[in-house]
């Protein structure tokens, strides 16, 4: 069984340290971040996360608390750690908002032919992280501007899916009008 227990990160000179409550107090761990989009399951050696189908973009980065990550670790006999390495979990979609519809966007969608959002199990059994995504989960994600924006500015922006393979998608924007323009592509990207 996974049981949930939120640790604090103290960052001092380069170095990230954890303060929380290990049980047992030695014997291996998994970290995830962020904490709040994992949830507590009795599947050994999985963890189930759930990545938004509706995601807040950041203007050359992705929104925060979307990066789903996971870390293995051990806490020896003695009570002293061992260093622990964070793995991406997804994968970033990467688009532009060119010059000459700055500031129009006012919603992007991804559409793709896979399942890209919502429940993932992650089995940390092996050196790498493997990815199940829910066969009912979304088929979309919709990207919405950055807090304090009604519309997307000049610039590049990431969406967070599933590492699934995308094979063919839809980028669909929605302009403050209302107007909807679509680019569409049956090349396949993506995939772990």
């Amino acid at each position: 069984a996974t049981t949930k227990k939120q640790f604090l990160a103290e960052i001092t000179d380069g170095a990230t340290r954890f303060k929380g409550n290990i049980t047992p107090k030695y014997g291996n761990f998994v970290a995830v971040y962020p904490y709040e989009l994992a949830a507590e399951n009795d599947i050994a050696q999985k963890i189930v996360m759930h990545l938004p189908t509706e995601q807040t973009a950041v203007q050359d980065g992705f929104g925060p608390n979307l990066n789903l990550s996971i870390a293995k670790g051990q806490r020896n006999v003695d009570g002293s750690p061992s260093k622990v390495n964070f793995m991406n979990v997804c994968q970033l979609f990467k688009f532009q908002v060119p010059e000459y519809i700055n500031n129009r966007i006012a919603k992007v969608e991804l559409t793709a032919s896979t399942p890209i959002a919502g429940q993932l199990t992650i089995d940390y059994s092996g050196d790498f992280p493997v990815v199940a995504v829910d066969a009912n989960a979304s088929k979309k994600i919709s990207l919405l501007p950055p807090t304090g924006s009604s519309a997307f500015a000049v610039g590049t922006y990431y969406v967070l899916v599933a590492p699934e393979a995308l094979n063919g998608f839809t980028l669909t924007f929605t302009d403050v009008d209302g107007k909807v323009y679509s680019q569409q592509s049956n090349s396949t990207i993506g995939g772990t």
